[in-house]
């Protein structure tokens, strides 16, 4: 297919060019030209696909939106985050998977964008339920959680581990991360309570002998 495309196109140009509201063969040349990965003139013959049926046109506008997800893709692999988020969003615009929101969020949670990627993993989850979008939504809180622990916010810290295994039940990881901060917790308690007991056997010794 890939070899045949490029004889294809001319073929296709010449038919359009005899009958240029033909909405099929837009469509099977914009089909040849993301095959070549002319993504841009492939998006461009699928607008015409929709605009010679009327408006819509199921098919294209699947593809508009898977198009604008393979440009994301390069840009993301190429580390071009920003870029990638644009065409992301894009995809989105004209069909809603929840992979695309995953990607999305993947690329907002690089760039430290969590509340961004928050959103996206929800939505993620909302469209399909399944691990990959509750993975990446209890990374996110556990990472919360860690920087919490770090800054000995310890009660906070255990409120999102205990997020992220709500979330994902699977990750031992994340059990042990819950742990650790409630050891902590208790520790902590236990180092009160003797604080405590150690200023009421001052004041009673002060007391003692006072008197």
């Amino acid at each position: 297919m890939q070899v045949r495309c490029p004889n294809n196109v001319q073929t296709l140009a010449l038919i359009l060019q005899l009958n240029p509201n033909d909405a099929d063969c837009f469509l099977q040349r914009a089909i040849c030209k993301r095959s070549m990965r002319a993504y841009a003139a492939a998006i461009q013959d699928l607008y015409s696909v929709i605009n010679q049926s009327g408006g819509s046109h199921a098919e294209a506008e699947r593809l508009i939106g898977v198009t604008f997800f393979d440009i994301a893709e390069g840009y993301c692999r190429a580390s071009q985050f920003e870029l990638a988020i644009k065409h992301y969003t894009q995809a989105i615009k004209w069909i809603q998977l929840a992979d695309f929101y995953v990607k999305r969020g993947d690329c907002f949670y690089t760039l430290k964008k969590h509340e961004k990627a928050l959103r996206d993993y929800k939505k993620a989850i909302k469209i399909e339920d399944n691990d990959t979008g509750k993975l990446r939504l209890a990374m996110l809180y556990n990472e919360w959680g860690k920087l919490l622990f770090q800054q000995r916010s310890y009660e906070a810290a255990e409120t999102e581990f205990s997020k992220s295994i709500s979330v994902y039940k699977k990750s031992a990881k994340l059990y042990l991360n819950r742990a650790k901060v409630r050891l902590q917790v208790k520790v902590r308690q236990q180092c009160d309570l003797t604080l405590i007991e150690i200023h009421r056997s001052v004041r009673r010794c002060y007391h003692s002998v006072c008197s």
